[in-house]
């Protein structure tokens, strides 16, 4: 049940263009989801802090950068174009709850960083000024890690030639209330649902003769706080999952 060491797997210095409106960074499920923003060179060489190109949120606009599975830490820097600027970075945390607001400048650049946010859903970035952009440079995303230990693994291929395979991302305690479920090498455009058992359970042929079905169980303890109201009143938010 140790957790994966952390590492950036999605960082960047923006230095491609020509990236308008909704892109992404990284592979399933330790993703950067960019949207309202454009990549290209900046109109000042001040804006970009390496190289020439920046993601760029223009006057009115408020861009978000959310995350695949929860950020432990994300580290970068933004800055505005002119005084005229007015910008206002916020980092969100899992549980629907502002972690921290801070002000952008336009004589330097404002950094983000430190692995003291805690779980990061995603993080807005507002122009509310009318005169110049502002810019984000050096972007780098810092997954929460990877847990859990799989009991069942399944030779059996589907159609895309590889068995479907589940990973478990966040903090394995009940407490926080921070996790990423990621389900890859499965068939495209096809519904998909998570099965949380009370027991564990196995089917040998299960509406396809050529696979198996396995369950595994999740007792009270191991649910999520509002899981465990449902379940038990013996639950405790500090069990692991």
């Amino acid at each position: 049940m140790a957790p994966v060491a952390v590492a950036n797997d999605v960082s960047t210095d923006f230095e491609f263009t020509n990236l308008t409106g909704e892109f992404d960074l990284g592979l399933s499920p330790l993703q950067a989801f960019f949207s309202n923003g454009t990549v290209d060179m900046t109109p000042i060489p001040s804006l970009a802090l390496s190289g020439s190109s920046a993601f760029l949120v223009a006057p009115g606009e408020t861009a978000t950068i959310a995350f695949g599975a929860a950020a432990l830490e994300v580290r970068f820097s933004f800055r505005n174009q002119t005084a005229g600027v007015n910008s206002v970075l916020t980092l969100h945390n899992t549980r629907g709850n502002i972690q921290r607001i801070m002000e952008g400048s336009e004589t330097d650049w404002t950094l983000v960083e430190g692995a003291t946010f805690g779980s990061i859903s995603h993080t807005t970035l507002e122009n509310r000024g009318n005169m110049g952009v502002v810019a984000i440079d050096d972007f780098e995303y810092f997954p929460m890690p990877e847990f859990g230990t799989s009991y069942c693994n399944s030779a059996t291929l589907n159609s895309t030639g590889h068995a479907g395979e589940i990973r478990a991302f966040g903090a394995p305690l009940a407490r926080h209330n921070s996790m990423t479920l990621s389900a890859t090498d499965l068939p495209l455009n096809q519904v998909g649902t998570f099965l949380v058992p009370r027991a564990r359970a196995w089917w040998s042929t299960l509406v396809d003769p050529r696979g198996a079905f396995a369950l595994e169980m999740v007792r009270p303890s191991d649910a999520t706080t509002d899981q465990q109201a449902k379940y038990s009143t013996r639950g405790s938010p500090d069990a692991p999952i």
